[in-house]
């Protein structure tokens, strides 16, 4: 690499100008090179943008973002904590508010598909609702939720609400369900 633009610098003869540094100083294929990147790292990065909003289920998440599958079938939950979600017997509702443009809903929720398959538990149901990357519109999508932060896990035991887990679990997520549900059935 040239050293005009640092000898410039270290000498303190002139101000650095970046310009002249970017045409004079770098190769025309290295800076078509780093053009290219650039470009294409701003493109992929809109691929993987999407935002869905509103009610949703599972497999429309799935089938807009297919590499939270991925995610899901990495994740290893805690077995002991499974192991006790099975033992659940009342109903426990828990609605996922989430930005599917959001890399924490990215790795809670698709963590949270995994936990809900490895157990198997028809007692708890899930449902989602999708929000827009303006917090402005959250209200308008997920009225009534209060939802400040996503991912936020609202869990219901009874019609009324227990807790939440919001953003990034304490533990896990199966950890913090686990306590939370217990410690509102008189378990913990």
């Amino acid at each position: 690499m040239s050293s005009g633009l640092f000898r410039n610098i270290l000498q303190k003869k002139k101000e650095p100008d970046l310009g002249s540094f970017l045409r004079r100083d770098i190769p025309p294929v290295m800076a078509k090179f780093l053009w290219t990147f650039v470009l294409l790292g701003f493109v992929s990065l809109g691929l993987t943008q999407v935002e869905l909003v509103g009610p949703l289920a599972r497999e429309e998440i799935l089938a807009a973002l297919p590499e939270w599958e991925n995610l899901a079938e990495a994740y290893a939950p805690n077995n002991e904590t499974v192991a006790r979600l099975r033992t659940i017997q009342k109903k426990v509702e828990i609605e996922v508010v989430l930005g599917t443009w959001c890399p924490d809903s990215r790795q809670h929720v698709s963590s949270f598909f995994k936990i809900l398959d490895v157990v198997g538990n028809s007692a708890l149901e899930a449902s989602y609702i999708g929000v827009p990357r303006s917090r402005a519109a959250w209200s308008q999508h997920a009225p009534g939720r209060n939802a400040e932060r996503v991912p936020t896990f609202i869990i219901r035991l009874d019609g009324q609400e227990i807790g939440r887990i919001i953003e990034t679990p304490r533990l896990s997520i199966e950890d913090d369900l686990w306590e939370i549900i217990a410690k509102a059935s008189g378990d913990l």
